[in-house]
């Protein structure tokens, strides 16, 4: 994708100065960015990646999906958005999660201090995870049980 590099254009120019008129190839040029710039943008909108569970998983897009019955999981990001949010189905009963250096975490609204993020629950309860990008660098992390 590409800025628009066309001049500005007028309705009030010089209809013989060509550089202030409306051309097809403008139009194309807009055309163009625009639909690239949707190719790019509608990937990340509402598609749930499906996670493989595993000792450590890397983030990649803005919605992910999670079946985990591991009892310690460390989490690497290469999304370069501010906002990530994991739908879990945790099949055990308890798991820590360790989110990258700075980041700040809460389950159920216990804040551990920390990078490590621990779940305590039923087998197959479904916790809502959402990650926020901090300015300081790491994630504001915040996991809800919603089947308590």
């Amino acid at each position: 994708m590409a800025k628009i590099a066309y001049s500005d254009k007028s309705a009030s120019a010089d209809p013989s100065d060509p550089e202030k008129k409306w051309r097809a190839e403008d139009a194309n040029e807009v055309k163009e960015s625009v639909n690239d710039l949707y190719d790019t943008k509608a990937d990340h909108t509402n598609t749930a990646v499906a996670l493989t569970d595993g000792s450590a998983i890397a983030l990649t897009a803005t919605r992910h999906t999670l079946t985990s019955d591991e009892a310690e999981i460390t989490f690497t990001s290469s999304y370069t958005g501010d906002d990530i949010t994991i739908e879990l189905t945790l099949n055990t009963t308890e798991t820590e999660w360790t989110f990258p250096s700075g980041s700040l975490c809460v389950s159920d609204g216990v804040s551990s201090g920390s990078n490590v993020l621990t779940l305590v629950g039923v087998s197959g309860d479904e916790y809502v995870v959402s990650l926020k990008k901090r300015s300081a660098g790491g994630y504001y992390v915040v996991a809800k049980n919603m089947d308590r």
